[in-house]
């Protein structure tokens, strides 16, 4: 699993950047070998305005299944990515438990005679 950071407008800390790959990698080891990449998206809405304006996009390449990309806004970049991180792996689990529970259906079926 490839871990990517981008940033748009915002200086990244070597110590944020440390907590994200830690954070990921703990967060996603379970799914591992389902997921081909992840690109972290760090940016400033509204520049020196100052406000919940620091975004973070989550985004997922799941393989065999659609990616999933989560969002968050929050008033400083590590709250921001914090949260997304925690809603990207509740997102992850709902959607593969709902494509477990459609192939267990479609083996379930049975033709039955005219």
């Amino acid at each position: 699993m490839k871990i990517e950071l981008r940033s748009q407008g915002l200086a990244i800390p070597e110590s944020l950047k440390a907590h994200i790959s830690r954070r990921m990698q703990h967060a996603l080891q379970s799914f591992h070998d389902r997921i081909q990449w992840v690109r972290i998206a760090l940016r400033d809405v509204n520049g020196p305005r100052g406000g919940a304006d620091k975004e973070c996009q989550v985004h997922l390449r799941i393989r065999g299944s659609s990616d999933l990309i989560v969002h968050d806004r929050e008033v400083d970049a590590h709250t921001a990515f914090d949260r997304a991180a925690g809603r990207v792996v509740f997102a992850l689990q709902r959607q593969l438990g709902r494509r477990r529970q459609v192939q267990r259906g479609v083996r379930g079926l049975e033709l039955l005679p005219a």
